[in-house]
């Protein structure tokens, strides 16, 4: 085997750290969307599977906190080599997250948290009128459109 081609869960170049950032931001969307009612599912069922990205818990930890998020926990059961990292952002109109999963096997889930029923209508309203969140989404869309167009270059040639 020749370890120089080996996907490197180190090392996350600019392209994969956009992709990741995506889904991470869609993910944070469709949990803070959710309506929990007395009949539906906790938010901790509402998420994505990040298991087989090329990226470890560390990566997403990272980007979860460019958001503004605060580590709030961290715990792990020991000799199964599960985890789970808990975050919460200091503006309340966005949902507290838990990234978690198992070493072991490798799979890793970003997903709500299970006692979390509020609701983030207001958050919608108040990224629509921030204009610095605004631009950092038009630069990260602007990012993204530039790399899917050279990786269609690239696939080209």
């Amino acid at each position: 085997m020749i370890l120089q081609y080996k996907t490197n869960r180190w090392h996350l170049d600019e392209a994969k750290k956009i992709e990741i950032t995506k889904i991470i931001l869609d993910t944070i969307t469709e949990i803070a969307n959710f309506k929990v009612t007395e009949d539906s599912v906790s938010r901790w069922n509402v998420g994505t599977d990040l298991s087989d990205l090329g990226v470890g818990p560390y990566h997403i930890k990272d980007i979860i906190k460019s958001f503004g998020y605060k580590e709030d926990s961290f715990s792990d059961n020991g000799w199964e080599m599960d985890y789970w990292f808990h975050f919460q952002h200091p503006d309340h109109s966005f949902p507290p997250l838990c990234l978690s999963g198992t070493a072991i096997i490798h799979e890793m889930y970003l997903h709500g948290e299970d006692e979390d029923y509020e609701t983030y209508e207001e958050r919608e309203e108040k990224l629509k009128n921030d204009p610095e969140l605004q631009n950092l989404i038009k630069q990260s869309m602007d990012i993204i459109n530039e790399t899917d167009k050279l990786l269609k270059e690239y696939d080209n040639e």
